[in-house]
């Protein structure tokens, strides 16, 4: 993940927070098994994977479902 999507990560995160969501901005990009933001919401772990390409982020949103980090996963494509 280059320095700019982690930077989105971030931004998503405190919009989340701010939001009133409890949330987790993952921020090393040496452990692809880390989530980029973890949303907690009402017991459900979300996933939201963030990249510039779309299929990237696809994948990333499916190994994190069938990895079962999360319960649910969005691919958000910046």
């Amino acid at each position: 993940m280059s320095v700019y999507e982690s930077r989105v990560n971030v931004a998503l995160a405190w919009i989340l927070e701010k939001a009133g969501f409890r949330e987790r901005a993952e921020r090393s990009s040496r452990d692809r098994r880390r989530l980029d933001v973890i949303l907690l919401y009402e017991g459900f772990r979300i996933a939201l994977e963030g990249s510039y390409e779309a299929l990237d982020a696809e994948q990333d949103a499916r190994q994190r479902l069938e990895s079962q980090l999360c319960d649910f996963a969005v691919a958000v494509v910046c």
